[in-house]
């Protein structure tokens, strides 16, 4: 076959966009459902869950991967320490604004 006849193969990913907050809502109503079931007696999840939501709230992805797309994000890889980050510094805002100070006598 020269290259001419060759036939081509289209790398292109599907068109149809996939909103991330349907996938929640569909992960969720699953899980909920195995529940209700009683197929799931015990749900063990870490931190790892809430950081992976967080990230893709915050910047679109998941360990720097657009979740719409599926195509790597420029300096994505750096998204889910920022995530990280995020949620320390909110964590140490609310620690800071209960804290209750003495008042003086």
């Amino acid at each position: 076959m020269n290259s001419t006849s060759a036939v081509r193969i289209s790398r292109t990913r599907p068109t149809t966009p996939r909103p991330r907050a349907h996938f929640a809502r569909v992960r969720a109503r699953i899980i909920a459902r195995l529940v209700e079931h009683g197929h799931v007696h015990q749900l063990s999840i870490g931190n790892g869950f809430a950081v992976h939501d967080i990230e893709r709230d915050l910047y679109g992805t998941s360990l720097g991967v657009n979740t719409e797309t599926l195509d790597p994000a420029r300096h994505g890889h750096e998204h889910h320490i920022y995530a990280i980050s995020e949620i320390v510094r909110a964590a140490a805002s609310k620690r800071r604004s209960t804290t209750v100070c003495p008042t003086p006598a």
